[in-house]
């Protein structure tokens, strides 16, 4: 099946935080942004890549534009 917007799987994915909205709305700010974690299966030109979603046969890259990544978190189990 084809996947749309040049969509580039990682080998192994990524644990990350991003930002995102929360439904809490403050002035003058704004909507209230919230620090989320996510797996990262592979990315686009211009977004992050949580799950491939199927849409009129083909598969569509659904996850969070670049602009709102933080930090890669370290995924390694530490014992000490």
């Amino acid at each position: 099946m084809e996947i749309l917007y040049d969509f580039k799987r990682y080998e192994k994915p990524k644990k990350c935080y991003y930002w995102a909205e929360s439904d809490k709305y403050e002035l003058p700010e704004g909507w209230v942004r919230v620090k989320k974690e996510m797996l990262v299966i592979g990315e686009c030109d211009d977004s992050y890549t949580e799950e491939l979603s199927e849409l009129d046969g083909v598969l569509v890259p659904l996850g969070f534009h670049k602009s709102r990544f933080i930090c890669w978190c370290d995924m390694q189990l530490s014992f000490f």
